[in-house]
């Protein structure tokens, strides 16, 4: 049986939160088994963001889709690939099914020869008069706030879902490639999925209140701050609960000893610090939200258990896989198997700023034209940030936050009134 690739990625987990408080039941395995790289910068913000660079190895680009010519993950294996996104973001018209002969976004995939059809929402929010009208995307947001009972419920798929998913999935016939997603630390942040949550001394309607997204700009009181923060860290204890399960079932399979099993995630969450809640498409990567885990599970034990501390980013996963599968020539430019002590370029992005970060410091460009450097970036970090392309990638209700008002400015400039 060949060697075995698995990518566990994880949403919204902050470099802070990947410790034994929070991953009790995996940690002992991930402290044992992977090796840990505890400097890992994301290369987004957000969800769509930051993806591109985890399965293709290079950054956004537009509407969260891929750099032209870039190669996925699944596209580097022979056949048998598999993936549940459990994520809307990360569907097949933005081309997570490339590569992958079974592919499911907000469900499950089941067994079949063609990737799932779009759901009629995803069909109608790409008609170009339904994503440019104010009142169907007041109307969409209204929809989305009142269609779960109670207001706060999760709409993806569980940890217990998920772990399932991925073990039914091993036990048939291992593919080569498997990516399963855990959503459970995303936001809302709610008891029902908690493990040793805090006192909630609130109604189920200010809970619900909490976690709007209206709230991104504008976040409440510190004591509420404090709160959602302990109601995240058990939902991410609930999160640990299957993964936990997960890794140790994986060990009991023959081929565990020759797997790659790569365990990342996409970005971390704000609350409060630099005066913002969650993680706003619009906003500078800032360290608590680009300071991402990472930890791999090299083949015979290679590296188990160390802490490997030079800095490393998303883009490398892609790199790792490829020479794991001897098709290193296929690992996108300026990216490096995770083990390797390379000094890296990093780029990680918003809809209005573009981070990249040397090895002697990193410059922030924004789009309105502004940059701010810290530390001392080469002329290579500074003139990568200055070329490098603004994404605009779209919230879940079809909107592009953040651009509007310098797109403005630079259609005025161009008609030559400014």
């Amino acid at each position: 049986m060949g060697s075995k690739t698995l990518l566990i990625s994880m949403d919204t987990i902050r470099q802070d939160v990947f410790n034994p408080e929070c991953f009790p039941q995996s940690w002992p395995i991930i402290s044992e088994d992977f090796a840990r790289f505890p400097n890992a910068l994301s290369t987004g913000v957000a969800t769509p963001q930051s993806f591109p660079g985890i399965i293709t190895g290079l950054p956004v680009v537009g509407d969260g889709e891929f750099t032209s010519g870039a190669v996925t993950l699944g596209e580097l294996f022979e056949k048998n690939t598999v993936a549940f996104s459990n994520n809307g973001h990360l569907n097949s018209e933005r081309g997570y099914d490339r590569g992958l002969t079974e592919f499911g976004d907000t469900d499950p995939p089941t067994h079949r020869d063609v990737a799932p059809s779009p759901t009629l929402i995803s069909k109608i929010k790409s008609i170009d008069q339904v994503n440019n009208s104010t009142v169907l995307t007041k109307l969409y947001r209204k929809y989305q706030s009142v269609k779960n009972d109670p207001p706060y419920s999760k709409v993806t798929h569980t940890t217990d879902t998920v772990t399932d998913w991925i073990l039914s999935e091993l036990e048939q016939s291992p593919p080569e490639f498997l990516w399963g997603h855990y959503m459970d630390a995303h936001k809302p942040f709610i008891p029902e999925q908690a493990i040793d949550p805090p006192k909630i001394n609130v109604s189920q309607e200010k809970l619900g209140e909490l976690n709007s997204y209206d709230l991104e700009d504008n976040p409440p009181a510190k004591e509420y701050q404090d709160l959602l923060c302990e109601l995240y860290k058990a939902n991410v204890r609930y999160l640990d609960r299957g993964l936990g399960e997960l890794l140790k079932t994986l060990r009991t399979f023959d081929w565990y000893s020759e797997a790659l099993i790569i365990l990342v995630s996409d970005h971390g969450e704000l609350f409060g610090e630099h005066g913002h809640m969650w993680h706003p498409m619009t906003i500078d990567p800032v360290d608590e939200l680009i300071d991402v885990p990472l930890a791999v599970k090299f083949p015979q034990g290679e590296k188990a258990g160390k802490v490997i501390k030079h800095r490393v980013q998303h883009a490398d996963i892609a790199a790792t896989v490829a020479s794991h599968v001897d098709k290193i020539e296929r690992a996108p430019d300026g990216s490096f198997p995770l083990s390797e002590t390379a000094e890296r370029i990093t780029v990680s992005k918003s809809n209005t700023s573009i981070r990249v970060t040397g090895p002697d410091g990193y410059v922030i460009q924004r789009r309105d034209g502004t940059q701010d450097t810290y530390g001392d970036p080469s002329e290579k970090v500074i003139k990568k940030a200055q070329n490098a392309e603004f994404p605009k990638v779209r919230t879940s209700s079809g909107v592009v936050r953040g651009i509007e008002d310098v797109d403005r400015v630079e259609q005025l400039k161009a008609l030559g009134y400014r």
